[in-house]
């Protein structure tokens, strides 16, 4: 009867999470994917010399295979994050459109104002320079 043997390591947290959402996509566990990744390179290194290569690589085909297809996964996930941050990009350009319009009424308005107070003052300026005072209007009636 074949003994299965168990097998611990230790890798870092974040490689280790990488290999679980790996797992994970590719719908197994990881202790199924890290089997299957030592049987495949246990048979590539012990492959008779006939065995196919991808002419390229000088790789055997299975394991050509196998880094091809996580390099589409890769390539598939950096596009989802490019579109991403476009997207993440395209909002905050209208974020600073509707700040710039919110600013250019703020400076319209401000000047607005400014030129409504200057009047206001000139308006009361000529006023006071109008009407005499309570002491010229006192003395003038005796």
């Amino acid at each position: 009867m074949d003994k299965n043997t168990r097998f611990s390591i230790r890798i870092s947290t974040d490689l280790y999470e990488w290999v679980k959402g790996y797992a994970q996509r590719m719908n197994t566990s990881v202790s199924a994917l890290v089997k299957a990744y030592l049987e495949s390179l246990r048979t590539t290194q012990e492959s008779p010399p006939d065995m196919p290569v991808d002419a390229q690589t000088d790789v055997p085909l299975e394991r050509a295979d196998f880094e091809r297809q996580h390099l589409t996964e890769r390539v598939e996930e950096k596009t989802n994050q490019i579109l991403y941050l476009r997207s993440l990009i395209s909002e905050k350009d209208e974020q600073i459109d509707r700040f710039q319009q919110l600013l250019a009424m703020q400076s319209k308005t401000t000047a607005a104002l400014t030129e409504q107070l200057g009047t206001e003052r000139r308006m009361i300026e000529d006023q006071r320079r109008r009407k005499p005072s309570v002491w010229k209007r006192v003395f003038r009636w005796t």
